[in-house]
């Protein structure tokens, strides 16, 4: 199975954020390559939906769907849509 097999049934395409968890935003300031500092985005898989809504109202009001929603850090293939 390949990674893309997941990206299927509810959801359509991914969004990258930066991490949600305050220690996670740390990590820059400890892992270096190079004289650069290595950022990491989070994923979220989202549903048509959420796409719409992204392209329509931007990705800072998704978010705030998102918290209230209380989405899980941890992907979930099975969850509805936030929107």
């Amino acid at each position: 199975m390949g990674w893309l097999n997941w990206f299927c049934g509810n959801f359509v395409s991914i969004l990258f954020l930066f991490p949600l968890i305050d220690p996670d935003l740390s990590l820059a300031n400890h892992l270096v390559l190079e004289d650069d500092s290595v950022h990491f985005l989070w994923p979220i898989p989202l549903t048509p939906a959420e796409q719409n809504f992204v392209h329509q109202f931007g990705t800072r009001p998704l978010e705030e769907k998102f918290n209230e929603a209380r989405l899980p850090f941890v992907f979930d293939e099975h969850r509805r849509s936030c929107v």
